[in-house]
């Protein structure tokens, strides 16, 4: 969740296995110049999770969690215009996913300054939880002057 500089209140989690996003007035009323009634869900790939979420300072959103196909579990994010409205300037149709060896899932985003989105969460393989972070530059590609092609893994087992 996440309080926009004009008091609306942005919420976001899952339904129907997809991204979902909701933005309330003050008066907790749904903002009907957001989406389709104050609502947006979208389809990144597979059984759609968001975790967190991030607002930058032009009034994008950022949307931040995972993709559960077949095979393994992506990071998944999305950015949306202020409208709801998908940010077609970023990833394919404004969402990218991230894979990696193992199951990802992403817990926590941030956007830096410079406007890079950071994603924080886990990965699990083998039964095992490590740190995973992702760096993306602004049009969502990953970040390659960050880690080994804008990831990065951190191994807590002894």
């Amino acid at each position: 969740m996440a309080v926009q500089t004009d008091g609306k209140i942005v919420a976001a989690g899952e339904s129907g296995g997809n991204f979902a996003l909701a933005r309330y007035r003050s008066d907790g009323s749904l903002d009907d110049t957001f989406g389709s009634g104050g609502k947006v869900i979208s389809d990144i790939g597979g059984y759609d999770q968001v975790r967190a979420i991030a607002l930058q300072a032009d009034g994008k959103i950022v949307a931040a969690g995972g993709s559960a196909g077949a095979d393994d579990n992506r990071f998944g994010l999305a950015r949306y215009n202020g409208d709801g409205s998908p940010d077609h300037a970023f990833g394919k149709k404004g969402t990218v996913t991230i894979g990696s060896n193992g199951d990802l899932w992403a817990h926590s985003v941030t956007v830096q300054s410079d406007g890079k989105i950071v994603a924080a969460g886990e990965r699990v393989q083998g039964g095992e939880s490590d740190f995973f972070l992702v760096r993306c530059r602004n049009d969502g590609n990953p970040d390659t002057d960050f880690g080994e092609g804008g990831k990065v893994t951190t191994n807590f087992r002894r």
